[in-house]
């Protein structure tokens, strides 16, 4: 099993909208994908923190398809 991490930092304010965006448009998403094992948020206790994203593939090469796909790209784009 392979685990992806990405960090995200929120312009102050905007943590709630981009967990909404996160829950309703990316995780649906990212389940789709083949090897796709899990995905979640996790938020720092301290809002100067970043949030990480955790993505859990099957395979390294399926994590490595999804982000060469394009599909990681435009999901994060929309944070």
């Amino acid at each position: 099993m392979i685990v992806r991490l990405t960090y995200c930092k929120f312009i102050p304010g905007t943590s709630e909208q981009a967990k909404k965006i996160y829950n309703e448009e990316i995780v649906p998403v990212a389940k789709t994908q083949k090897g796709n094992v899990s995905i979640r948020m996790i938020e720092p206790v301290d809002s100067s923190d970043d949030f990480i994203s955790i993505s859990e593939w099957a395979t390294q090469e399926d994590a490595e398809l999804y982000e060469s796909s394009g599909v990681y790209k435009n999901l994060v784009s929309k944070l």
